[in-house]
């Protein structure tokens, strides 16, 4: 690695870069920009430059003009490299054919800055993010470069790629890979998606598709796929869970989409307000089945590719087929929000790791107490009343850790501590029941009974 000054490093006007090969190098500030590499690790609609941690060289100079900088060096130094894959040839990065057509080989300047990056692979979440500092991106997206010079007409653009609208049109064009559902979606592809048109949105329009999309902004935008058939990995499971009528995913049952996907209709001549609550209602119904159609493809595809015809259920084939034939008021809710909604006058209170006994009234000392013993020591933590040290105990027996809602009185600690055993038990017996008519293995049963209530006790999305 070249050497420079601490000095330069604390001011900020050098940073130390990680090349394709892990070596080290200083490269001034002035000469490096955030580069969005993929979409994997973005979950809301937009990105900026402090949620990214790759950067690219951004030069235009020839180094004659670069002289002794650091950036220099480091051209020089990239100059003679190879950095062969599996993808690329083991030849000179400037003779690549990528960068032997460039006047300046390592010049990528030219490449101009869009409203939004459009991704290449599609699945199951449908984020077009909004580049409101000017970012670049990688080959793995694309930049959405409109012919817009108005404003308004280009925030509108963000939202609309965004909307459900789009989310559902897109699966039309491209091709889907293998054999699990991918969408690949080329440059010739998204040339040829039709959108809504935001030219000549009215001010008012603008604003309210400015609002939607700030507030999706603010939030994690989740899968299409409705959340039982997103967690289920067998196909028994998931016949179970085609017998029931398809539910809206959580992502579609947010507010601020609809008030997008609703923006989105009256842009194309819906006036009536009554009207487009119908059309957005149809359009979410035909984007849950359609990618509910998806996803029971990638399951049977998953089947095929483990062999079906050799493959054993395990405790999660069997608790998931079980699970989804449960009538839904008799799989939750989780104890913890069944808590917080049965005693409304709650305290929050902490529930550490470790082993769990209740010093109980007899204690002289203390007996509000509970001990929690761990591998290698014990945490004493002390409650408002015996009785709510006692209901703790019981929540840390089952496995609820950290903070939580629980009643205040001594009296509603009691009767909860009652409910919650009732509760538990049943649970305990009408599993084991299920497990038992699913498999006469009697360790798969019991597998089968201890992850059932595990799902039972805190949601089985947790």
């Amino acid at each position: 690695m070249t050497s420079c000054k601490q000095s330069e490093i604390e001011s900020g006007q050098v940073r130390i870069v990680r090349a394709g090969d892990d070596t080290l190098h200083p490269i001034e500030t002035k000469y490096l920009k955030p580069e969005v590499h993929s979409l994997m690790q973005v979950d809301r609609p937009v990105i900026r430059a402090k949620d990214l941690d790759q950067v690219v060289l951004w030069v235009n100079e020839p180094l004659a003009v670069l002289g002794h900088s650091y950036a220099a060096k480091y051209i020089r130094w990239g100059s003679k490299q190879t950095f062969a894959s599996k993808k690329s040839k083991a030849v000179p990065v400037p003779l690549r054919s990528s960068c032997v057509s460039r006047p300046l080989w390592y010049d990528v300047t030219k490449d101009e800055i869009g409203v939004a990056f459009w991704p290449k692979a599609q699945k199951y979440r449908h984020i077009v993010p909004a580049n409101p500092e000017g970012l670049i991106c990688n080959c793995n997206l694309y930049t959405v470069v409109p012919e817009l010079k108005n404003h308004s007409e280009r925030i509108a653009l963000a939202a609309i790629l965004n909307s459900t609208l789009v989310a559902l049109f897109k699966c039309f064009y491209g091709r889907y890979a293998g054999t699990e559902g991918t969408l690949k979606t080329e440059v010739v592809d998204t040339v040829l998606l039709e959108i809504p048109d935001p030219r000549g949105v009215s001010a008012e329009l603008a604003e309210r598709f400015d609002k939607a999309l700030k507030k999706m902004m603010r939030r994690n935008v989740t899968h299409l796929v409705e959340e039982a058939l997103l967690q289920c990995h067998s196909e028994e499971a998931m016949r179970e869970i085609l017998l029931k009528e398809a539910e809206l995913p959580a992502e579609l049952r947010q507010e601020d989409r609809r008030e997008l996907d609703d923006c989105v209709f009256e842009l194309i001549g819906v006036t009536s307000k009554s009207e487009r609550k119908k059309m957005v209602d149809e359009l979410y119904r035909v984007t849950t089945e359609y990618y509910r159609y998806q996803r029971t493809q990638d399951i049977q595809a998953m089947e095929n590719r483990a062999g079906n015809n050799t493959r054993r259920f395990d405790a999660q084939d069997l608790a998931g087929s079980i699970w989804q034939s449960l009538p839904e008021g008799e799989q939750g809710p989780a104890v913890a929000d069944w808590i917080k909604s049965a005693y409304p006058k709650a305290e929050a209170v902490e529930i550490p790791e470790g082993k769990p006994t209740a010093l109980g009234a007899s204690d002289m000392f203390d007996p509000n107490g509970v001990v929690f013993k761990g591998n290698k020591e014990a945490h004493h933590v002390r409650y408002a009343s015996p009785e709510q040290a006692t209901l703790v105990a019981a929540l840390a027996e089952v496995g609820i850790r950290g903070h939580i809602e629980v009643p205040k009185s001594a009296a509603d600690c009691g009767r909860c501590l009652k409910e919650l055993r009732i509760r538990i038990k049943s649970a305990e017996e009408r599993f084991a029941e299920f497990a038992a008519s699913r498999t006469g293995t009697q360790s798969l049963q019991e597998k089968t009974t201890t992850l059932l209530i595990h799902w039972f006790v805190h949601g089985r999305s947790a």
